[in-house]
């Protein structure tokens, strides 16, 4: 078998060799340029609280309010009537947004799927959160393959805030950043995506340097009048495309055809089909209307305008009685958040003439109820590969209550504090009550993590691992029916498969007979927080699922000498690969002859299950795999190349431990 890149593979983790002992403890660069432990590093306590509204909204966090245009809220940022002095910055250069010109046809993709054109908005504004200020850890973190003459991947320890130290296994070893220059690992977060906290955080705590960060903060004092603007329109950054991981909340084309083969995005083509109401339901409603018996997990839904007499001729049903089951639809715009736009219909409500652009769906009339509140869960699922089909779910979330206690009178059909969960609508009640606990365990509080809530069922006899099982069967099914157009448009990129990776917030509600249904899926979860558990919880996701990803380091400019050298050589660039991938077929599978790309897909299967933390491998798995295979609109190989090695290894794992 051919050996890796070998601009992929410069780095070498063997302490021993290097003459030194590298160092345990993390390390960052203080403002004077001394040293201090990561580890007691903890940011700066402040005692004030603080709040800010902009156009854009409040910038408390909005993870349940499936909106990507929210704002996050650093929990250390200084009152900007506060009088400072010394070597610190102005308030107002602190809390300032930059603004910068739109001139070209952008088109953004926000949380629910929706292509948003933003290219008429004459000023954009993206809040510059503090943890861009803080320095990058003075070493890289890298976690060794337990495999020969494969290369190490980026490992990310938990910034100190977390409390929790994550665990390093044997394989964890740190390089000063120094040593690494031509090396150097770099993250950059698109124009039209919120700078998070917690994204920031965890790169930076690895070693990844941000690009453009040096640009974003002179925009913001320029913004300020503290800098003259001099040429700085002028100024590009040189690193612009020296990256190894992008946050996108786009899925342009030209996007995608950029990307190097090293590097990752953070969404995968036309995932939008799984985003926006109405294109999951159709998705879905291909694969039910083959399946009905197993894909019974999505409140039946109206497409509007098309599906309007269907609605109609179904709530008119004249063998329905009100007395024997209660009946109620809600209404939703199809790709709108935070609320806007819902509301409940009855049987004889009027919903109005509206154009295209909303569906109606049956509302569950008898969710279960704790303590008389209605709830649901945000529940997390990383989807790592579609082309083979890889889905860990996360071991935490949340469960997110309405204030007012739930009620089926028509006089409070209107009240969102009793119909709906999302955070944006239920943070403005005066019931409404932060879980300031980092483990979210107040049960008064209104929004708990779904530990709390495991341990509220077992503690009054339900079956939650029951429940959770289902779950996972709604999940995987879910994905399976959105598969096919994500893979078209994975195809249609000509990017590798395992370049994308994506976090989905399933949107989940549980009956009163405990069965699971999905509400709708975010594929844009927020990473804000307004509380610390959400900050806890959601840097340790970030950390968790770039782990997991796998970040490698590469040689930027090697990299890019080799592409150009080879460009020139084949004159049609990986025409040849792409013929020689078309003509694989399944059987040949069963023959053991594995080439270079199928090997490769192989160990970083097992390098991936080796390096989980917190997340748990759903699909495929040996005893899933044949049941849920039948689901798939078509049979592809790299599907079968992974369910045949984990039913009977096809590479001789044993062989290549270290």
């Amino acid at each position: 078998m051919e050996e890796e890149r070998k601009d992929v593979i410069e780095i070498r983790s063997d302490d021993q060799e290097l003459g030194y002992d590298m160092p345990k403890p993390r390390y960052i660069s203080d403002s004077d340029g001394s040293n201090k432990d990561i580890q007691n590093y903890q940011e700066r306590p402040t005692k004030e609280t603080y709040s800010y509204s902009s156009s854009m909204g409040s910038t408390k966090d909005r993870d349940n309010s499936h909106s990507n245009s929210s704002q996050s809220k650093d929990e250390n940022e200084p009152d900007r009537n506060k009088t400072f002095s010394g070597k610190e910055e102005a308030p107002d250069a602190t809390r300032a947004f930059f603004k910068d010109s739109v001139e070209d046809r952008t088109y953004h993709l926000n949380a629910t799927g929706t292509m948003v054109d933003i290219s008429k908005k004459r000023k954009k504004t993206r809040k510059i959160p503090m943890s861009v200020r803080k320095p990058v850890s003075q070493y890289l973190a890298f976690i060794k393959s337990p495999f020969k003459d494969r290369s190490p991947m980026l490992f990310f320890p938990y910034p100190s805030y977390v409390g929790d130290k994550k665990d390093e296994f044997d394989r964890v070893f740190y390089k000063p950043q120094e040593e690494l220059e031509p090396l150097t690992m770099r993250f950059k977060i698109s124009e039209n995506t919120n700078i998070y906290n917690a994204m920031v955080n965890s790169c930076k705590a690895a070693g990844m340097y941000l690009v453009g960060e040096q640009q974003m903060l002179k925009k913001k004092r320029i913004a300020q009048g503290l800098t003259d603007s001099d040429t700085s329109d002028e100024e590009e950054d040189p690193d612009e495309n020296n990256f190894n991981l992008l946050f996108s909340g786009s899925i342009k084309d030209d996007i995608l055809k950029r990307l190097r083969s090293y590097q990752k995005i953070n969404h995968f083509p036309k995932s939008f089909n799984l985003g926006r109401k109405d294109a999951m339901w159709r998705n879905y409603l291909t694969v039910a209307e083959k399946y009905p018996e197993d894909y019974n997990f999505c409140p039946k839904t109206y497409i509007f305008p098309e599906d309007e007499e269907e609605f109609e001729d179904d709530r008119r049903d004249p063998d329905y009685d009100p007395e024997m089951d209660l009946k109620l639809w809600i209404f939703k715009p199809s790709a709108s958040s935070c609320g806007k736009g819902i509301k409940i219909v009855g049987r004889d409500d009027p919903i109005g003439k509206h154009k295209k652009g909303f569906v109606i769906s049956e509302y569950i009339a008898n969710p279960h109820l704790i303590e008389g509140r209605k709830y649901d869960l945000r529940v997390y699922v990383l989807v790592v590969s579609y082309d083979p089909l890889i889905i860990y779910l996360y071991d935490d979330g949340l469960a997110r209550f309405a204030t007012g206690k739930y009620t089926l009178d028509e006089d409070q059909f209107e009240n969102k504090y009793v119909h709906l969960t999302n955070y944006s609508v239920q943070k403005n009640a005066e019931e409404y009550t932060q879980n300031k606990s980092k483990v979210a365990n107040n049960l008064r509080a209104s929004k708990w993590s779904l530990k709390t809530l495991q341990k509220v069922f077992e503690d009054h006899g339900k079956d939650y691992k029951s429940v959770k099982r289902r779950m996972k069967d709604l999940i995987i099914k879910m994905i399976i029916a959105v598969e096919p157009p994500i893979v078209e448009g994975i195809n249609d990129s000509g990017i590798k498969p395992n370049q994308c990776y994506e976090l989905y917030g399933f949107d989940i509600i549980i009956d009163s007979n405990l069965k699971p249904w999905i509400l709708e899926v975010n594929i844009s979860p927020s990473f804000s927080s307004s509380s610390p558990f959400d900050k806890t919880l959601k840097t340790m996701l970030v950390c968790d699922i770039l782990s997991i990803v796998g970040l490698k380091p590469v040689n930027h400019e090697k990299y890019e000498k080799e592409e150009r050298k080879k460009l020139h050589s084949d004159g049609l660039g990986h025409s040849s690969e792409e013929k020689k991938e078309s003509f694989k077929n399944i059987e040949d599978i069963s023959s053991g002859k594995l080439d270079e790309e199928d090997f490769n897909l192989i160990m970083e299967y097992e390098e991936q299950i080796r390096k989980v933390e917190n997340f748990e491998l759903i699909f495929p798995l040996k005893n899933n795999y044949k049941k849920y295979s039948k689901f798939f609109a078509e049979e592809r190989y790299r599907n079968h190349l992974l369910w045949s090695h984990i039913n009977s290894p096809l590479v001789d794992i044993e062989s290549m431990y270290i």
